[in-house]
């Protein structure tokens, strides 16, 4: 029988980074299939992928993926503990016997984190601060563990997810190498660089830089295909908070304690989706949690 790995992923776009944890996954279990779990066109940030989901997917199977299965919409656009605990069932029911993602941390104790998380702590109900950060100091209050870099965030989220599916995965965090996650820049004569700075790249038309960081596949369709943002659907969002009442806009999923009125008065406001977003930002809503708002 096959034994297969499944590898949490976005890919926007496919670069060295995840060609390497994909190899590294690979040689540490020994299976016989990588199966990438991907995002499709909208992203767990509530960002739209910069490419559409066909196209990584081609990228990431000709750069040596073996299956690329997609991740529901209903789990990718979530909360990274939602994120996380969607990865995990559909790698187990997919029959993977592990379960391969970057963390910046790999050696982190997550079952002492699992066993000191909060149940219903009254010090959470603060409105000046984000949930996730609250989160954290509580956690970091009870180990001492500090649980802020963003891959080791989603890997506590595999972790805590796999632990209440009864442990069908045996999980598998690999070293992030090269640049941080929300690195900007593409260093020189360095083959790694982030996501983020990559597609700063693409938008600044620096090409030269891009084709060091990223597999030939994924190199071609960026050369192919025009790279999508927020700024592209920017002018039907602004229409449905516009034109939609507050009570519509308040059944959306997640839509809560009045920020619906927050959305409509900076979207009449807002030239762009970046002003729009400035305008809505507070200490309480983080611009990722916005951001999947406005995808919902």
């Amino acid at each position: 029988m096959l034994q297969a790995v499944g590898i949490v992923s976005e890919y926007n776009p496919f670069h060295n980074g995840h060609l390497y944890l994909l190899n590294q996954a690979k040689q540490v279990t020994g299976a016989d299939v990588s199966i990438a779990i991907m995002s499709g066109n909208w992203l767990q940030r509530g960002e739209p992928a910069a490419f559409d989901k066909w196209q990584r997917t081609r990228a990431a199977l000709l750069s040596g993926v073996d299956l690329v299965v997609e991740l529901p919409v209903v789990a990718a656009i979530q909360p990274s503990h939602i994120f996380s605990a969607g990865a995990v069932n559909l790698a187990a029911t997919l029959g993977c016997q592990w379960l391969a993602f970057g963390a910046e941390t790999p050696d982190m104790d997550y079952q002492r984190l699992i066993s000191n998380q909060p149940q219903k702590d009254p010090s959470f109900k603060q409105f000046n601060r984000p949930y996730a950060s609250i989160f954290q100091d509580y956690l970091f209050k009870k180990t001492g563990i500090r649980l802020n870099q963003p891959n080791d965030i989603l890997a506590f989220g595999y972790a805590n997810a796999n632990d209440e599916a009864g442990s069908p995965l045996k999980l598998v965090p690999i070293k992030r190498v090269g640049s941080p996650h929300d690195d900007p820049e593409i260093k020189a004569d360095s083959a790694f660089a982030s996501a983020s700075a990559i597609r700063r790249a693409i938008a600044n038309h620096s090409l030269q830089t891009v084709q060091e960081v990223v597999p030939e596949p994924s190199m071609a369709m960026i050369k192919q295909q025009p790279m999508l943002t927020w700024d592209d659907f920017w002018p039907w969002l602004r229409f449905e908070l516009v034109e939609n009442p507050v009570n519509q806009l308040h059944s959306i999923y997640q839509m809560s304690e009045g920020i619906e009125f927050r959305l409509k008065r900076a979207a009449i406001k807002a030239e762009s989706f970046t002003e729009f977003l400035h305008l809505v930002k507070t200490k309480r809503y983080t611009y990722t949690r916005i951001q999947r708002l406005c995808t919902y």
